[in-house]
């Protein structure tokens, strides 16, 4: 009996270490950290990536040797680099490999693939420049009970400045018109001096700025001899400064193409720059575009290319421009 009470009695002692043991085992597991790493990659944050690497190597040595973490990589999309890596692999992460630095960045898709691989005790550390932090994304992932710790690098303030460039958004052919640069130079002193640029079309003008006062501007008077949209840029080469900006160069202001086997007796608008073009020569669109109005005069249909038909179709049609055909003896009648 004594033997079968003590028997009992080890068996009762020894399920309930047993029991206590699973139950002690299913806790840790229920405990177990796993913590996600957000990396922005974009090219405003590349010169804080390494100070953004050594406190990520800090934050790891925080963590309990059995925890887990994963790394998500974003710059005009986001990646995962590791999912649920053990400590020593995310110590070995020194860096994304294969990613291109964008200026554009996308932080509401890292934290919705965060949400994605994220548990309720999953902890988020996003390593940023501050760019688009607020969203529907983060919004979400804030409705779980996540915490999000979101550490910013700023851009440092440089003492040198281009604060503003006025200039026209549209101008013609040959029209001479005025950039204007504001520079500001915070730790000025009198009468030093800078270079400053003003790039196009593989064209510089060169000029330096003497600073009497924190803020100085410069003036740049160009005219431009091509249509189409030109980008210019504002440059400080001495510190490696630039900024850009874009205009529109449209044809020939008030300008006028006479088409005919003659010049024109007929007298015309002091307001209007005219020139003659005899019917014989081809009509290409490009030189078309130069021009406000084009006048027809007195010509017949056949004397006109078929190529010539259709470039002053486009010339109206989808450049905007005026045609004005006058009758005579060739034209309206037996001329076509």
């Amino acid at each position: 009996m004594k033997r079968f009470l003590l028997y009992f009695l080890f068996l009762l002692f020894f399920t309930s270490f047993l029991l206590s043991f699973s139950s002690a085992v299913y806790y840790s597991g229920e405990r177990k950290g796993h913590r996600i790493y957000i990396f922005d990659m974009s090219q405003s944050f590349l010169p804080h990536f390494p100070q953004a690497l050594e406190f990520y190597g800090k934050s790891l040595a925080s963590l309990d040797p059995k925890d887990q973490g994963s790394i998500i990589v974003f710059g005009e999309t986001a990646r995962l680099e590791k999912e649920k890596a053990s400590i020593q692999e995310l110590l070995q992460w020194k860096g994304a490999k294969n990613m291109i630095p964008s200026q554009n960045t996308d932080i509401e898709d890292a934290l919705l693939l965060a949400q994605k691989i994220s548990t309720p005790k999953s902890q988020i550390l996003l390593f940023t420049d501050g760019n688009q932090t607020r969203g529907r994304a983060e919004k979400a992932v804030l409705s779980q009970p996540l915490e999000i710790w979101v550490k910013t690098y700023e851009p440092p303030q440089k003492d040198i400045q281009i604060l503003n460039i006025s200039h026209p958004s549209e101008v013609f052919i040959s029209q001479k018109f005025t950039v204007i640069a504001e520079i500001q130079n915070l730790k000025y002193q009198k009468r030093n001096s800078l270079k400053v640029q003003l790039n196009w079309n593989q064209r510089i003008i060169s000029k330096r700025i003497t600073f009497q006062c924190p803020m100085e501007r410069i003036l740049f008077s160009i005219t431009l001899k091509k249509r189409g949209f030109h980008v210019f840029q504002i440059e400080l080469p001495e510190i490696g400064l630039k900024k850009e900006f874009g205009i529109w160069c449209k044809g020939k202001k008030n300008h006028l193409l006479w088409i005919a086997r003659n010049p024109p007796a007929l007298p015309l608008p002091t307001f209007l720059e005219m020139e003659f073009q005899s019917s014989q020569k081809a009509l290409s669109l490009e030189k078309l575009e130069d021009f406000s109005l084009v006048v027809l005069e007195n010509l017949p249909l056949w004397e006109l290319e078929k190529e010539d038909l259709t470039n002053l179709e486009n010339y109206v049609g989808k450049k905007g421009g005026t045609l004005l055909v006058l009758g005579g003896p060739e034209s309206y009648s037996q001329g076509g």
